[in-house]
């Protein structure tokens, strides 16, 4: 069913219909006092969902999409908050008859203003999650209506969340501060969320029902004009949202909103060999090759197209590349992250299709790595571990392993890279190096740091420039090896690579830590806090440092108190992934006076919503298998000379 019915602004009264197959006909009015025209759709035919669009040129024919509705037997008028400055408009109300389904929509993760990151599918107690789409400027515009919602619907099970695609950071926080708003501004950096999600307008609001993850509405906050009688509103979304406590569908899902268009970048027609490929190549392939360890291979563009779905929800929560520092504090000189505007790119060459284009297909052309059981190359010398047998199911014990060191002088390192025999059960691994036995009390059973290590996510890398580890003389190493089951009985021989130096390094370097072992986690708690500090009693150069906790590891953040009383964050880890416990190493060295107190928080998730926990009814303490929790903060350092 279409009808169509013009506004004239000259004139004032009603108007004729053009066409219409309604049971009753559609009434037009221009409102004299507030200067809009409106239209009356009480008893229009069928109830169901209709569409309202509206165009200026009717040759045109150009119709943009208004409203999406649903009308009954209850009186219902529309004013068009934008018909004063039209010279001209007609409408068009299309019957839909089959309705496009609500569909859930995908996860994605941001950090917001404070550092904190948010991610969707983590919000399962929410019962409506709204997503706020704008830049500084409206968000301070529209910030009292947005604060009025929140305040009445929290208590109801509402989460608000504003989103920001345009704004930098420090921007953002300065504006929380300066407005005193309540809520988490994410700051959507790289723009492809507020793209996924189709914001086409400078603002604009989605409402998610979080039983099944789909909106409810999507468009204008509200719709308003100064009239001489004074102001007209129509509050759309927050009809809405009565309308859902309410336990109905509201009557509007989906209103145009009246501000000018959202300005993302715009990419025009992306080609997959000349923008796509490139970034593929540089951030993805030296893990998604044959033989490595990524769980395909981007061989070729069917082989990407093919998993479009899959890519697009892990460039959306951030899982891939799995890179998990904020960027917004220091340099870090092994950051592999996709660039904000890559990301962008390719999820907005994902959502246009994974069109494959002319060009030659690179992700064939080009050598993918070679797969090497040592990343590093061959190492100077090779100490095998002995082979361990593990059961197929049950609980194994941390096992400590001695092996002599065979080397009578003192040996200066360049890297140690513990290579694991069987990655199906090695959970991790800890070497260990002492020449005396209170030097191995003095480590705490890895609390107080490591020779080298193996964990997942750690990247086989050198030391830093002008570094490097002293295995002393008649050294013994005692190798921990932590195995988890898998059903199948097994061994594994892993093997401790030692590459040499070629001279003697600037500076010693050294395995730090701070920790804290005296914390409980309670049963389906959501945000447990833990801290710990170490004390740096003489000036320290600090190099790298690395997050350790297991599955219900949350976030972790490094920072250092200076003697002057000056705090400064030095690495944050706002979604700490316990599959990707990187090394995250500074770009340049930071100098730590002698007094700094490097303090490390981090907090826990122990909720159902958490995909990686073992056991949200769980009472959590500080252990060494898995399902426990530890909490410990490695920095690598060398005393500054």
């Amino acid at each position: 069913m279409k009808l169509f019915h013009p506004f004239l602004p000259a004139l004032v009264g009603l108007f004729a219909l053009i066409l219409t197959a309604a049971a009753q006909p559609i009434r037009g009015v221009w409102d004299p006092v507030c200067g809009l025209p409106a239209l009356d759709l009480t008893g229009i035919g069928n109830p169901g969902g209709y569409r309202l669009s509206g165009v200026d040129d009717l040759q045109a024919g150009n119709w943009e999409s208004l409203l999406d509705l649903t009308l009954g037997t209850d009186p219902t008028r529309w004013h068009d908050m934008n018909g004063h400055a039209k010279g001209r408009r007609f409408y068009r109300l299309e019957k839909l008859e089959i309705r496009p389904p609500r569909v859930p929509v995908a996860n994605f993760r941001l950090v917001d203003h404070l550092g904190v990151a948010r991610e969707l599918y983590r919000e399962g107690d929410a019962a409506v999650i709204v997503l706020v789409f704008g830049d500084n400027a409206e968000i301070q515009t529209h910030w009292p209506a947005i604060k009025s919602l929140a305040e009445k619907h929290q208590p109801n099970g509402a989460v608000f969340w504003i989103i920001n695609p345009r704004d930098t950071r420090d921007q953002i926080a300065t504006l929380a501060q300066t407005q005193s708003i309540s809520l988490p501004i994410l700051h959507d950096r790289s723009q492809a969320l507020s793209r996924a999600f189709g914001c086409a307008y400078a603002f604009e609001v989605v409402a998610l029902d979080n039983s099944d993850l789909s909106a409810f509405y999507q468009g204008a906050l509200e719709h308003s004009h100064e009239t001489t009688a004074g102001r007209m509103r129509r509050t759309y979304l927050a009809d809405a949202l009565d309308s859902f406590f309410a336990g109905n569908p509201p009557v509007i899902s989906r209103a145009v909103p009246a501000e000018s268009p959202m300005p993302l970048r715009d990419w025009g027609t992306l080609d997959y060999s000349r923008d796509i490929a490139p970034v593929l190549i540089d951030k993805c392939v030296r893990c998604h090759s044959p033989g490595n360890i990524g769980s395909y291979a981007m061989t070729n563009h069917q082989a990407v197209a093919s998993r479009s779905a899959k890519i697009r929800r892990d460039l959306l929560t951030g899982d891939m590349p799995p890179w998990h520092a904020d960027p917004r504090y220091a340099a870090l000189g092994n950051d592999f992250s996709l660039a904000p505007a890559d990301l962008d790119k390719l999820v907005a060459w994902l959502d246009a299709g994974a069109q494959r284009g002319d060009g030659p297909d690179i992700l064939e052309t080009t050598p993918p790595p070679v797969p090497n059981d040592w990343e590093l190359g061959t190492p100077d010398y090779i100490i095998d571990i002995p082979e361990q047998k593990v059961p197929a199911t049950g609980t194994v014990n941390y096992r400590y392993l001695l092996v002599f060191s065979p080397f009578t002088t003192n040996t200066w390192l360049r890297a140690a890279v513990l290579k694991p025999g069987n990655r199906a059960v090695v959970h991790h691994g800890l070497v260990f190096a002492a020449s005396t036995p209170q030097e191995f009390v003095d480590i705490e059973g890895g609390l107080n740091g490591y020779f080298a290590a193996y964990v997942p996510g750690l990247d086989p890398v050198e030391f830093p420039a002008s570094t490097g580890k002293l295995l002393k003389a008649n050294s013994l190493f005692a190798v921990q090896m932590h195995y988890t089951v898998n059903g199948t009985a097994t061994t594994d021989r892993s093997q401790l690579g030692l590459y040499f130096s070629r001279e003697v390094p600037t500076h010693e370097l050294k395995t730090k830590a701070g920790y804290n072992t005296d914390f409980v986690i309670n049963p389906k708690s959501r945000n447990t806090r833990v801290v710990a500090t170490n004390t740096f009693t003489t000036a320290t150069w600090l190099y790298e440092v690395g997050p350790h906790m297991h599955c219900r590891g949350q976030d972790m953040q490094f920072e250092a108190e200076f003697p002057n009383g000056i705090r400064e964050v030095l690495v944050s880890i706002p979604a700490y992934r316990f599959n990707w416990q990187t090394l995250y190493r500074l770009t340049e060295p930071r100098l730590l006076p002698a007094g700094t107190i490097v303090r490390i928080s981090g907090g826990f998730d122990n909720t159902q919503w958490n995909p990686a926990n073992p056991d949200p009814s769980a009472t959590v303490k500080f252990g060494e298998q898995s399902w426990e929790e530890m909490f410990i903060g490695y920095m690598n350092v060398a005393e500054a000379r």
